[in-house]
């Protein structure tokens, strides 16, 4: 049986092989970033693509389109999770009610039963990202209206009125404990520190 000698590449057929290569290695790129939306790590992507973490890593290294399209995935996946923030501190999610494991029916409707849960965390959280001039932790704590809770004065017989104030305004922030990063010269748990222990001065000042 005669065979025939390998025909000499043509330049237009290595042309035509490294376009199709790109083509595949576009494709599977495009996948990835597609999943990598949706989940917002490269482990999981390369996973659930069955791909090595190291094939991204060479994509970003070698190929100058790829870096702008991964930006634009985070970006994707970012924007998902603005979504669901806004959507659990605005809108609010159902919690469905059960009882010894089953679920509580509506007497009316007959359907399950559930109450609408807000988070006031991830709604403030929106609010300093996307209002950050009027809900920014020092405009917060130094609100028109309410003084300046920071440098508010706690000689005789003000620590009280101070304390209560600046409880208040911890109250209108949605703090529950207070652990804020310092604005000033001194941060809100400082201050509040700063106030009881001349209260408990005071205090012991009149029982002398």
């Amino acid at each position: 049986m005669a065979f025939k000698k390998n025909q000499p590449r043509t330049k237009a057929s290595i042309a035509k092989q490294q376009a199709t290569a790109a083509e595949n290695r576009r494709a599977k790129q495009q996948a990835f970033l597609a999943v990598f939306a949706h989940v917002g790590t490269v482990t999981e992507a390369c996973r659930l693509q069955g791909i090595l973490r190291q094939t991204h890593y060479n994509w970003m290294a070698d190929d100058p389109d790829y870096p702008t399209m991964f930006k634009e995935a985070k970006e994707m996946f970012a924007d998902s999770l603005r979504y669901e923030a806004t959507r659990r501190g605005r809108d609010g999610v159902r919690s469905y009610k059960f009882y010894q494991g089953k679920p509580i029916l509506d007497p009316v409707t007959q359907e399950p039963y559930y109450e609408n849960v807000w988070s006031d965390q991830l709604l403030l959280a929106q609010l300093k990202a996307n209002v950050p001039e009027e809900y920014s932790e020092k405009h917060m704590v130094t609100h028109e209206g309410s003084g300046d809770l920071m440098n508010m004065p706690i000689g005789p017989g003000e620590p009280e009125e101070a304390f209560h104030a600046l409880m208040q305004q911890l109250e209108r922030m949605h703090v529950n404990e207070v652990k804020i990063t310092k604005v000033t010269t001194l941060s809100i748990a400082e201050r509040a520190a700063a106030i009881k222990a001349r209260r408990s001065q005071n205090g012991s000042a009149e029982h002398e």
